[in-house]
């Protein structure tokens, strides 16, 4: 890896959720501070500033479909991780800096934040995953190496590079949502994109679905604890002649009380489904650790048990549209 092995994610999402968008640096030297007014508007514009930096900032943030020239998230996010400096504010106000150093269109710069906060949250999963499993690695091959920088990307289509014990292994970091293998993965795996450099190559989707109910659940859960909270506070200060008001008060608390257990049956299943897959802290979402291990056992594993050989898993990503593509008929 680069110079960041010393940056730990999943420690510096603690500190980001302390601070606010609005108490970044803005003096840091990778800001050009002649645009420093327009990056602050920029934020204002986004409703972040007075939001804490965490991964509910995201929730809100304007949908958009902007096209066109736009910065490389990826170039940015490398650039401060290697100087182990980030922050999604940081990251923000560094892509503003740099796209309106870039003369591209000022207008669409607001829309192109909103999407790079959400591509932020993939590039932190990116890089805590390569940094475990590098950890995991580095026992057995000391010069492992893993690259994973946007000229890399670029040329090998695949968002992690593994170089150990003199063998190459190339993995996929993609969301296991049917936006996102649908037909972005399906197109770059079938080297639609470009031609698929050699090597192993592992497919590690992580479904973030199932993460996002989970987290819904818990929000929920907290939220009926404060309403339980206010009723019983109200409750002991009612006047025992107010009969109605008292009445009312207890069959809220009993229906929270109620609401409560269905939450925390949910939380359980939901917690029990994506235990060996993800991990979410302070509302970013991460690959669970025995995931990060599987994905090491095979790579330490003298021999790599392949599921296909290339031509084949291409042939059978490509036959729905060859179906779909000609004269076809079938039952129901």
């Amino acid at each position: 890896m680069n110079n960041n092995k010393k940056l730990n994610i999943r420690s510096e999402v603690e500190n980001w959720a302390k601070v606010k968008f609005s108490q970044i640096n803005f003096q840091d030297e990778n800001i050009d501070q002649k645009h420093l007014e327009e990056i602050k508007i920029c934020f204002e514009k986004l409703k972040i500033t007075n939001l804490l930096m965490d991964g509910f900032s995201t929730e809100k943030l304007e949908k958009t479909a902007e096209t066109g020239s736009g910065l490389n998230y990826s170039l940015v996010f490398h650039k401060l991780i290697k100087k182990n400096i980030i922050s999604p504010g940081l990251f923000l106000a560094v892509y503003a800096s740099d796209y309106l150093n870039s003369n591209y269109n000022k207008f669409k710069l607001v829309g192109f934040l909103a999407r790079g906060m959400r591509a932020f949250a993939s590039l932190i999963r990116e890089q805590d995953f390569a940094s475990n499993i590098n950890n995991h690695l580095i026992k057995e091959d000391k010069s492992v190496k893993i690259k994973m920088d946007p000229d890399q990307d670029t040329k090998s289509h695949v968002d992690i590079k593994i170089v150990f014990n003199n063998k190459t292994f190339n993995l996929w970091i993609y969301q296991a949502s049917k936006n996102a293998i649908y037909p972005h993965t399906i197109e770059r795996v079938t080297g639609q994109r470009g031609e698929l450099q050699n090597g192993v190559h592992i497919l590690c989707p992580i479904n973030t679905e199932e993460g996002q109910i989970l987290l819904k659940k818990r929000i929920s859960l907290e939220k009926n604890y404060e309403k339980k909270r206010g009723w019983k506070v109200k409750l002991t200060s009612t006047k025992s002649s107010q009969r109605s008001l008292i009445n009312k008060l207890k069959d809220q608390i009993k229906r929270a009380d109620e609401r409560e257990q269905i939450l925390n049956d949910d939380i359980k299943y939901y917690e029990k489904l994506s235990f060996n897959e993800l991990e979410i802290s302070n509302g970013w979402f991460f690959y669970a650790k025995k995931y990060i291990s599987e994905v090491s056992h095979i790579i330490l594993n003298k021999k790599t048990n392949i599921d296909f050989q290339y031509e084949d898993l291409k042939n059978k990503l490509l036959m729905p549209e060859t179906i779909l593509r000609k004269i076809t008929v079938f039952n129901k």
